[in-house]
C-alpha cells in the first residue's frame, strides 16, 4: 500500500512539474 502511494505521489509530482514547465 505504501509503495502504491509513493508511485501515485511521484506521478502527481511529475505531472505538476511538467505543468509548471509548460506554463
Amino acid at each position: 500500500m505504501a509503495g502504491d502511494d509513493l508511485v501515485i505521489a511521484d506521478a502527481r509530482l511529475a505531472r505538476f512539474s511538467t505543468y509548471r514547465c509548460a506554463a
